[in-house]
C-alpha cells in the first residue's frame, strides 16, 4: 500500500499520541527541577500535536478540483511530496522529546528565550547542550516543509483561484 493512502491516517494517529503525551507529562510539571521549562514542553506536545492533527484532517479531505478518480489530497501529493510531509510530521517527536528531558537538564544556549523565562543562570553540561542543539536545528527544516507543501497543493488546485469577475459575481449573488 503506497503511503499516500496510510498518510492521513498516520499523522492523525502522530498527532493523538503527541496530544496524549503532552497532557500525561504535565502531571511530571510540580516535580521537575525546572518546571517552567517542562510547562514548554507540556505545552509545545500538546500545540504541535494540534498542528499534525490538523495536517491529518486536511489531507484525508476532497476539496473541489481533485480529479475524479482521487479520493483525498494526499492522494493527489507526488512521491517526494507525501515523504515530506510524513517526515515533516514525524519530525516533530524529536524536539519534543527532548524538551521534555530539557526540564531536568536545564540546557539554556539553544533554548535562550524559554531558558531565560525559567530563570536558568547557568549552561548545561556541553553534551547536553549539543544534544539540545541537534534535536532542535535539524528536525526544524524538516518540520519547516510540512505546511507549505500542503498549502501549495491547495493552491495548484483547478479551481482554487478565484477571478475578480467571479468574486464580483458572488457578491451581486448574496445581495
Amino acid at each position: 500500500m503506497p503511503l499516500s493512502d496510510t498518510l492521513s491516517l498516520s499523522l492523525l494517529k502522530n498527532g493523538a499520541s503527541m496530544i496524549g503525551t503532552g497532557l500525561l507529562y504535565g502531571f511530571l510539571i510540580p516535580i521537575a527541577p525546572f518546571p517552567r521549562l517542562a510547562l514548554t514542553a507540556h505545552t509545545q506536545f500538546v500545540m504541535e500535536g494540534m498542528f499534525v492533527l490538523c495536517a491529518g484532517l486536511v489531507l484525508q479531505s476532497k476539496p473541489a478540483g481533485l480529479p475524479k478518480d482521487v479520493d483525498t489530497l494526499a492522494q493527489s501529493l507526488g512521491k517526494w511530496q507525501t515523504r515530506l510531509v510524513y517526515w515533516g510530521a514525524t519530525a516533530c517527536w524529536i524536539p519534543l522529546t527532548f524538551e521534555a528531558l530539557n526540564a531536568w537538564w536545564g540546557t539554556r544556549q539553544t533554548l535562550s528565550i524559554a531558558a531565560e523565562a525559567a530563570h536558568i543562570l547557568t549552561d548545561g553540561r556541553d553534551w547536553q547542550e549539543t544534544v539540545m542543539f541537534l534535536a532542535h536545528i535539524p528536525p526544524a527544516l524538516s518540520m519547516a516543509t510540512l505546511w507549505p507543501v500542503i498549502v501549495w497543493k491547495l493552491f495548484s488546485l483547478p479551481g482554487a483561484r478565484v477571478s475578480n469577475s467571479q468574486r464580483s459575481t458572488v457578491r451581486v449573488k448574496n445581495k
